[in-house]
């Protein structure tokens, strides 16, 4: 996987916190949003290699994932 895909799942899960967090924080559903648009925007970028979309889509879903509960728990008080 060429290193300019590794920034873009980044900068993809980087973008799209926000609203993927919101609907989390609202209505406890884990929104799954950026594996389809990774799939479509690795597809797109890298076609005939499908190893490296697998590679991209988990890159960004993890990073998602450790962001969002980076910034959840960064917010919780536990409170004696």
């Amino acid at each position: 996987m060429p290193v300019w895909g590794v920034f873009m799942a980044f900068a993809m899960a980087t973008i799209y916190i926000i609203p993927v967090g919101t609907v989390f924080a609202v209505a406890n559903l884990n929104s799954n949003v950026l594996t389809v648009l990774g799939e479509i925007i690795s597809g797109y970028l890298l076609p005939g290699k499908p190893i490296v979309m697998l590679i991209f889509k988990v890159n960004q879903s993890r990073s998602s994932d450790d962001r969002l509960l980076i910034l959840f728990v960064s917010f919780m008080r536990i409170r004696d």
